[in-house]
């Protein structure tokens, strides 16, 4: 299987001796009557497929095809901004659950470190290393430890 393509708007158009390929090229890429009138002019095939498209334009049941075709391709453009815009708020609503859950993280971290310092608790390296990497059952479990009056040992013992 080949698979050709010509970029209409790159091909030139001016001259009379086009080859029937520019001449294709013009009547897909016409715009207006009159573009499809000096085709027709110039070429009895391209008159011949004017008046094909007039007869093809006039009929009823291509009227309504084209029309079916317009309102899905409507209709396709719609649902995929509507998909876009939900994708979107499905992203900013994970952020926004993600932002809450880290905050919430930070908080039960500083409040460990907070209570531990008033505590007069002196962190090794290691041990503020430990608190750091902790997820937040880690950090739960080892400030109700801390507020059950558990001592230093006790409350890092892994």
């Amino acid at each position: 299987l080949e698979l050709h393509l010509l970029q209409l708007a790159k091909l030139p158009f001016a001259g009379q001796d086009q080859p029937m390929l520019r001449r294709w090229a013009r009547f897909l890429a016409a715009q207006s009557e009159a573009e499809y009138a000096a085709l027709a002019q110039e070429d009895q095939t391209m008159a011949h497929a004017t008046q094909a498209l007039d007869a093809l334009s006039a009929d009823p049941e291509t009227q309504r095809m084209a029309r079916d075709r317009a309102d899905s391709e409507k209709l396709y453009a719609m649902s995929l901004r509507a998909s876009r815009e939900e994708g979107r708020e499905e992203g900013r609503e994970e952020g926004r659950e993600e932002g809450v859950a880290e905050g919430v993280e930070i908080g039960q971290r500083n409040a460990l470190l907070r209570f531990l310092a008033a505590r007069q608790f002196d962190l090794t390296p290691a041990q503020r290393a430990m608190i750091d990497a902790a997820d937040l059952p880690t950090l739960e479990s080892w400030t109700d430890l801390a507020f059950s009056g558990a001592d230093f040992d006790e409350l890092f013992a892994v």
